[in-house]
């Protein structure tokens, strides 16, 4: 058994770290998905990929642990503020879409944030 990652956002600072620390690992592998691989804003294909990389990986294996990591993000914090509807988006709506297509194919969802996005007071 092995741990597969599926990693949107991939190109992106986070995303380079950990695809290099992954691909490091001899029971791990992952695929990172770029903008033009995956449109997270876009509902439908972020469920078609999931359930079609999830398809993919169980054939091969059926044991393998499937972890949908999010890397991507809304990062342009200057000009958050006048694409504020673009950066809820990808910021908020899009990584509950990711985690429920990872949810439909029973893998763990992983998404990382920092203060930029929310600072965890709970006050905005």
């Amino acid at each position: 058994m092995s741990l597969a990652l599926l990693v949107p956002g991939a190109g992106g600072q986070l995303s380079t770290d950990l695809l290099d620390l992954v691909r490091t690992e001899r029971d791990a592998f992952a695929r990172g998905l770029t903008i033009d691989d995956l449109d997270v804003t876009d509902p439908f294909a972020v469920k078609d990929m999931v359930a079609t990389w999830a398809k993919l990986l169980h054939s091969d294996d059926p044991r393998h642990q499937l972890v949908v990591v999010n890397a991507a993000a809304y990062t342009n914090v200057d000009k958050a503020e006048s694409e504020s509807e673009l950066a809820t988006l990808v910021n908020a709506t899009s990584p509950g879409r990711i985690a429920d297509a990872a949810a439909e194919i029973g893998a763990r969802f992983i998404h990382i944030s920092t203060d930029y996005v929310f600072d965890g007071s709970g006050s905005a």
